[in-house]
């Protein structure tokens, strides 16, 4: 049960701006108590504003350089396997 209230700590943690690693030490040392000083601390908006901006400029750097495949128009399944046979 201890590791699941550590990775809800994780969790909080994360969605809260605070030290990942931090809290869920103390949560796997303290049990569940240590759950209630993360809810009533609050959130730590410049850190989180950070991680927002970094998970989104990774999903763009994704979205931007995934190469995307064009097939050629095609009627049946057996002109499509065609086109993805290597030549």
């Amino acid at each position: 049960m201890n590791w699941i209230w550590t990775a809800l700590a994780v969790m909080g943690a994360f969605a809260m701006g605070r030290s990942v690693i931090i809290w869920s030490f103390l949560t796997y040392a303290f049990g569940w108590w240590a759950l209630i000083p993360l809810l009533l601390i609050g959130t730590n908006k410049h850190v989180l504003q950070r991680r927002i901006d970094t998970i989104s400029n990774f999903n763009n750097y994704l979205v931007e350089n995934t190469p995307t495949k064009g097939y050629k128009d095609f009627n049946t399944v057996d002109d499509l396997m065609g086109q993805l046979e290597k030549k």
